[in-house]
């Protein structure tokens, strides 16, 4: 082999290596432009969390400097029932079924063919 034809095929070679190379570059700074992006996304996400998060760290704070008695009268509070309400329905009360319609699974007036069980009632 010549010298001449020795450089041209090492030369070929290096362009090769220096393309395959450059498209590696290529994307290693385009996956690198993909991360810096998502970074951005998660201090931007952290910035509009930042209140709600120093508001949960404050009342957690909060919760854990009360006394032994403090917990124990919101503890009281929380299991009182908030209104002794008569005119909510209990679920154990019949259905309001004026016409004796047949009721679903629910206790509720079964709406799958009313009208043919009030035929079956007529006849």
């Amino acid at each position: 082999m010549s010298d001449v034809t020795h450089w041209k095929f090492s030369a070929a070679v290096l362009l090769a290596i220096f393309v395959t190379l450059s498209f590696f570059a290529y994307r290693e700074s385009e996956r690198q432009k993909e991360i810096a992006a998502l970074e951005a996304q998660v201090y931007r996400l952290s910035e509009l969390l930042s209140e709600q998060r120093a508001a949960t760290r404050d009342n957690v704070q909060r919760k854990q400097a009360r006394t032994d008695g403090e917990r124990d009268e919101d503890d009281d509070a929380m299991a009182e029932p908030a209104s002794d309400d008569s005119d909510v329905d209990d679920d154990n009360d019949v259905p309001y079924n004026p016409k004796n319609l047949p009721l679903g699974w629910d206790g509720k007036v079964s709406s799958e063919k009313p009208h043919y069980w009030m035929y079956l009632q007529a006849v």
